[in-house]
């Protein structure tokens, strides 16, 4: 995996973080990198609440050759239950993904 661009950009309040799901706020500054596999292509956007957590979860035993996914921060997330971040970070994701 390797990111061949990065950058900041302002949410139209459309947009999912693809760590947590959480629909990131109409004008809230995140992090959107483009990433290729050399076969494919694809966006990963990050919301600034999964970004605080971005360094600890890459850090961690879950980082894989494939690259950070959604499944590393809920790892993370579940090893770390007294972690303010990790407590914040199940409740954007059981909220995104029991409502629309």
């Amino acid at each position: 995996m390797r990111v061949i661009a990065r950058k900041r950009i302002t949410s139209g309040g459309r947009v999912r973080c693809n760590a947590c799901y959480a629909i990131i706020p109409k004008g809230t500054r995140y992090e959107t990198q483009t990433v290729t596999d050399e076969t494919h292509l694809w966006s990963w956007k990050t919301c600034p609440e999964c970004e605080k957590m971005t360094v600890d979860v890459c850090g961690s035993l879950y980082f894989s050759d494939d690259g950070v996914t959604d499944l590393d921060y809920a790892y993370w997330a579940e090893d770390h239950p007294d972690d303010p971040r990790a407590q914040d970070y199940n409740k954007r994701r059981h909220h995104a993904t029991t409502t629309n």
